[in-house]
């Protein structure tokens, strides 16, 4: 009973919403088509909701009004018209050779356009007023509140200026040190308006309702593009307004052009039915404190989490609507721009780009201009806002990487999540099992399991775990998602445990001789005892400059390793970060939106509709300029997959898919291509320009053309989307 509740709320029923939708926006569309025909006088022989045979039907005239097998698409036949059959002349002729007056070649030209563009036209009218109804209903959107600026893209060096005076400085200076009140935007600054761009773009509403309303103008900027853009930031409770000037980038495997700002979201823990963990956090937890700090906002709680060393805290919670403390002890992690070579010393900096091509590689770089990269060679945005290279082969092989690192040493992995049904799922992995070895290799690495998935995709694969102090063997089937080899599990690094998995090639524990292979543990650093891994960075913390030797346990047997003098290029506190949250997802943060009176709802409606347009077109125009990705496209299967996951979250989510699907439908049925409606239109001005239709032959050449693209077209959306579809089942 369960599986036929579920198999009906998660798919029968979505999909069964979704298809009366899409329904609707094609008898809308082809409405228009009839409509049209009628006024000019054409004989409608058909007006058909769907595809393929004929299943049911009302004929009460001249016109068969019918519902056909495949509930996708639809179709007014006109007498006369024909757009996807051969024409021969006289088609339309009647038994004395005369065109019958209620063919469609029959009619002027102006009514036959009027005709052709009249389901697009519908479609149009059509969004406004379900864009309408829905915000008299209330709709929910992403808040157009910035959660964080990404240092490697414009949204963390746009200059900021305040008209009306800047925020004073706070106790959070040390941690806006690179963005201080006049560079960059900040968490939680409020987006108000923003102007520019290109001449589409420029059209569209300045006033930014959504954070929606930021990304499109990003993923359609072109690359001298320049935005204007308004904002409020909040400091000890009073407002202030800025300004600042945003360009868009598209980073290195990027799919489109961004700010690079995220969206905030709220303090409450989003809801996890697709995966196992042993996380402290409930569903619908909100954050309230973090020990004695007050959390407001997320932002609050970013600069709380900056203050977090490896001592356990206190979060204060509100769940079912009492407050709860949970004690938690700060995970710890390597700083993501601290990067390791092959000579022990480290470069800092965010990866920009790595390239481990045989070819040089262009991207654009924050600043907005392109940059060049040889082969093999890693690109990383430095502290002074310069792009440093370093060939590849500097680095230590990409399996010995991992989240931790200390002087070399490396920990073993331990599971946080398992995604549910995914191969991890099936196996029999359990959140807290610490991977001892996964096919040949012993205590992998976290870069050494996601190695190991590329390496046997698809194969059955030996997953060796110890739980609760028993060694467990698995056999595992790693699958993919999103062009990735996963087998669905989150992993950390062991740190509980001082046991050496790896240890990183030219590291002063590389140096010092310690053989990873015999999985050594750390019991001393300098005769004072270490049991876990924070305890073995608070002690190395205390050690600068000075000579470090480590004691081991291999086998049950003491052995020391001399390391030397611990210089600040080898290890340095502010390498390592904290967490309480790794792994934890955050509901969006979202307005209502909602318009009382249904007229000024359909004002902002016919603007939002405009939006849509604008967004559509170019969509198109950034993808011919190379702007956005073709992988970004959709195909009819996922368009349907999309709309299942609108359908599932309610009515008002599938109405917003029915409005967008009635502008998209428009946009490209009207791009001048032969068979779509846009070809049919052009035809008619060339007609008119002639002076007399073009030839018959001429015309079956063009359509036979057009078929054959869209067909292609249909067939390549067709492959990405299946492709996309298996990767998915693999996980």
């Amino acid at each position: 009973m369960d599986s036929i509740l579920y198999a009906w709320t998660q798919y029968i029923w979505p999909l069964a919403m979704f298809l009366i939708g899409l329904s609707f926006v094609v008898f809308i569309h082809e409405l228009g088509h009839f409509l049209a025909a009628r006024w000019a006088g054409i004989r409608v022989e058909r007006f058909a909701i769907g595809m393929g045979p004929r299943l049911i039907g009302w004929q009460p005239g001249e016109t068969d009004y019918c519902v056909c097998a495949f509930p996708l698409g639809g179709y007014v036949k006109m007498l006369g018209q024909e757009d996807f059959e051969k024409r021969e002349e006289g088609d339309d002729a009647d038994e004395a050779g005369e065109m019958d007056p209620r063919s469609f070649n029959a009619v002027p030209v102006g009514k036959r356009f009027v005709v052709v563009a009249a389901g697009v036209v519908m479609n149009v009218l059509l969004a406004p007023v379900l864009l309408a109804c829905l915000l008299v209903a209330g709709i929910d959107k992403p808040a157009p509140v910035v959660g964080n600026a990404d240092p490697t893209y414009p949204g963390a060096l746009a200059t900021i200026s305040w008209p009306r005076g800047a925020p004073p400085k706070t106790e959070r200076a040390g941690f806006d040190a690179q963005r201080d009140a006049f560079v960059g935007l900040l968490g939680d600054d409020r987006l108000d308006t923003i102007t520019g761009g290109g001449f589409l773009l420029r059209q569209l509403k300045p006033e930014v309702t959504s954070f929606s309303d930021l990304r499109i103008r990003a993923a359609l900027a072109g690359p001298e593009d320049r935005f204007k853009v308004h904002f409020t930031r909040t400091v000890g409770g009073k407002a202030y307004s800025g300004e600042c000037e945003l360009w868009a980038i598209r980073g290195a495997g990027a799919p489109m052009p961004m700010f690079g700002i995220a969206p905030a979201v709220s303090l409450i823990v989003a809801d996890r039915d697709t995966e196992r963990t042993a996380s402290p956090w409930e569903d619908g937890d909100r954050i309230t404190a973090l020990g004695n700090q007050t959390i407001a906002t997320y932002r609050d709680l970013q600069w709380a989490m900056e203050q977090l060393d490896g001592t356990p805290i206190d979060v204060t919670v509100e769940r079912d609507g009492s407050p709860v403390k949970v004690a938690v002890t700060p995970t710890v992690s390597m700083n993501s721009q601290t990067h390791f070579l092959r000579s022990g010393q480290r470069a800092i900096g965010r990866v920009l780009c790595k390239n481990t091509t045989d070819e040089s590689m262009t991207f654009e770089i924050p600043t907005g201009q392109e940059q060049t990269i040889p082969a093999q060679t890693l690109a990383i945005y430095t502290p002074e806002q310069t792009v440093r290279e370093i060939p590849v082969g500097e680095l230590p092989e990409a399996a010995v990487h991992s989240t931790l690192d200390v002087v070399g040493l490396i920990p073993r992995t331990r599971v946080t999540t398992v995604v549910i049904d995914s191969p991890a799922d099936k196996a029999g992995v359990k959140v807290g099992d610490i991977v001892l070895r996964y096919h040949e290799t012993e205590t992998p690495t976290v870069g050494q399991i996601l190695e190991l998935n590329t390496k046997r995709q698809g194969d059955a694969t030996l997953l060796r775990v110890l739980r609760q102090g028993r060694e467990i063997d698995l056999e595992i089937t790693p699958g993919s998602k999103d062009k990735r080899a996963l087998i669905g599990i989150s992993q950390t690094t062991d740190t509980d445990h001082l046991v050496v998995a790896e240890v990183r090639p030219g590291s002063m524990a590389a140096r010092a001789g310690i053989n990873p292979e015999t999985n050594p543990r750390v019991v001393a650093v300098n005769g004072q005892p270490v049991a876990t891994w924070q305890q073995l960075i608070d002690r190395l913390g205390t050690l600068a400059g000075k000579e470090i030797s480590l004691t081991l346990d291999v086998a049950g047997q003491p052995e020391t390793a001399v390391l030397g003098k611990l210089n600040e290029t080898e290890f340095s506190l502010s390498d390592y970060d904290y967490s309480i949250f790794s792994g934890t997802a955050f509901k969006p943060l979202i307005d209502t939106v909602q318009q009382s009176n249904f007229f000024y709802a359909l004002g902002d409606g016919v603007q939002d509709t405009y939006g849509l347009l604008i967004g559509n077109y170019g969509s198109l125009q950034a993808l011919f300029r190379g702007r956005v990705s073709t992988d970004e496209l959709r195909g009819p299967l996922g368009i349907g997959a999309l709309a299942l996951e609108r359908s599932r979250e309610g009515w008002d989510q599938l109405i917003f898919l029915m409005a967008f699907l009635s502008v998209a439908l428009a946009v490209f049925n009207f791009l001048p291509l032969p068979v779509l409606d846009g070809g049919m239109a052009a035809m008619l001005i060339i007609e008119k320009l002639r002076g007399k239709p073009l030839p018959v032959k001429a015309v079956n050449i063009i359509q036979l053309c057009g078929l054959i693209f869209i067909l292609l077209l249909f067939v390549a959306l067709l492959f990405q989307d299946v492709m996309r579809i298996i990767a998915g089942l693999w996980m």
